[in-house]
C-alpha cells in the first residue's frame, strides 16, 4: 500500500506538529478498526476531530481524516470520551454518518 499522506507512530507517541493542531479547536482520537485491519496486524487509527460540542474530557466532533485502516467517513459525527490514564481520546459512539445513516458502533 502506497500511502504517501499517512505516518505510523508507536503506542502514544505524537508528531511535533501535533500541538498547532490542538490549539484549532481540533484532538487526535482513537478508532477501531475494520476487519481487514486487524487481520493486518493494525490495532487503532488515530484520526483528527474537530471539536464541535463538550469538554476537554468527553464530547462531539467530525472526523476530519480520510480514514484509511476503519469504516468511518471523512465528516462523520462521533462521540469522544478522553482516557485519563493514558491521556488517549477514544471513539465513543457515530451519532451521524456522512451518508446519512446513524448507528452505534
Amino acid at each position: 500500500m502506497n500511502k504517501t499522506n499517512m505516518t505510523f507512530i508507536r503506542g502514544n507517541e505524537s508528531l511535533p506538529t501535533d500541538e498547532l493542531f490542538q490549539s484549532d479547536n481540533m484532538i487526535k482520537v482513537r478508532f477501531p478498526v475494520n476487519a481487514q485491519s486487524k487481520a493486518r496486524g493494525i490495532g487503532s487509527e488515530r484520526m483528527w476531530v474537530e471539536v464541535l460540542s463538550g469538554t476537554a474530557k468527553d464530547g462531539v466532533g467530525e472526523i476530519n481524516n480520510v480514514p484509511a485502516f476503519s469504516d468511518f467517513n471523512l465528516g462523520d459525527l462521533i462521540s469522544y470520551e478522553l482516557n485519563e490514564e493514558d491521556g488517549v481520546y477514544y471513539f465513543g459512539k457515530l451519532i451521524k454518518s456522512k451518508g446519512g445513516s446513524s448507528d452505534v458502533r
